[in-house]
């Protein structure tokens, strides 16, 4: 999930003001990077990266992310064994 601290309406992009976001596009390639990853690693591992209209504190430092682990469709286990997918998608993006 990336908040874009923006809002759309009409067809149009109106920027949240006193959401101010320095890191945005930053933390967006981040994201996109970490999904092209997924994609060439763990193929079907992610789904699509959603953009939504608040920061979820992503502006407070830059390759920030919220991950949402899991669904309703996925057991307890399951989200405990993906940390171990997210681990190796982390690493590969930042470090290499």
């Amino acid at each position: 999930v990336n908040g874009v601290s923006a809002l759309f309406s009409d067809g149009n992009v109106n920027e949240i003001l006193s959401l101010p976001n320095e890191n945005l596009d930053e933390n967006l390639a981040f994201s996109f990077n970490m999904q092209i990853a997924a994609n060439e690693i763990y193929p079907d591992f992610t789904r699509k990266v959603y953009l939504k209209p608040y920061r979820f504190s992503t502006h407070m430092r830059g390759k920030s992310l919220l991950v949402e682990v899991g669904s309703q469709y996925n057991t307890k286990e399951e989200a405990f064994n993906s940390m171990e997918l997210l681990e190796d998608l982390i690493n590969t993006v930042v470090f290499e």
